[in-house]
């Protein structure tokens, strides 16, 4: 038996060992967007970032020729909702995932989003084209989500003119393959032990 667990773990170690030892690759991402019917009627509020350029503000409602809130048209209990936008310049956030959320509001050419694989804008980066949302729209709303094939650890939201407007920014990792494997592995070890426990004690 000591050696149906020595030879389990084993193996169990070599597949972690080639998971981690996997060499870093450029980040990419595949895009998940939302229809402009679905949107959050509640807002995690002003996201205040580790690191950032131009000017960023706590808003609710909307300002011509400022700002507009990713709730716009929708009433007013849902257009009081607070909100972050960026305005001529970038807001950075040190955040470490491989799912980046968000509800963009008011989607425009001039919005970018760059991930980077290094804390405050450093590493390998890729920029999000807006026109992979389709047609820009001056007003209107996506719940977007990217998935990237590396973990980011910042990104940055930038506006040239007029703002970037969202709200509901989280970044996640979802439990690697390797780890469930490792996981799977253990539990199957544990059930071969109480089994031969079973036995011996019959």
């Amino acid at each position: 038996m000591k050696n149906t667990y020595l030879t389990g773990l084993l193996i169990i170690a070599g597949v972690m060992s080639v998971a981690v030892s996997e060499p870093a690759k450029a980040i990419t991402y595949t895009l998940d967007l939302n229809d402009t019917v679905s949107f959050p009627t509640t807002s995690d509020g002003y996201q205040v970032p580790d690191f950032f350029s131009g000017t960023i503000d706590n808003a609710t409602g909307s300002s011509t020729g400022f700002y507009r809130t990713p709730w716009e048209g929708e009433g007013a209990l849902y257009e009081g909702l607070t909100y972050t936008s960026v305005r001529d310049g970038y807001a950075g956030y040190n955040l470490t995932g491989t799912v980046l959320s968000l509800f963009w509001g008011s989607l425009d050419a001039y919005n970018s989003l760059t991930f980077y694989t290094g804390a405050n804008a450093t590493g390998d980066a890729v920029s999000v084209m807006i026109s992979e949302l389709g047609d820009p729209l001056s007003t209107g709303h996506h719940l977007v989500r990217f998935l990237t094939d590396t973990t980011f650890n910042s990104v940055t939201l930038g506006s040239q003119t007029a703002a970037f407007e969202f709200a509901n920014l989280t970044a996640t990792t979802p439990l690697p393959p390797a780890m469930l494997l490792f996981l799977t592995g253990l539990g199957s070890l544990g059930l071969l032990g109480r089994r031969k426990r079973k036995q011996t004690t019959a």
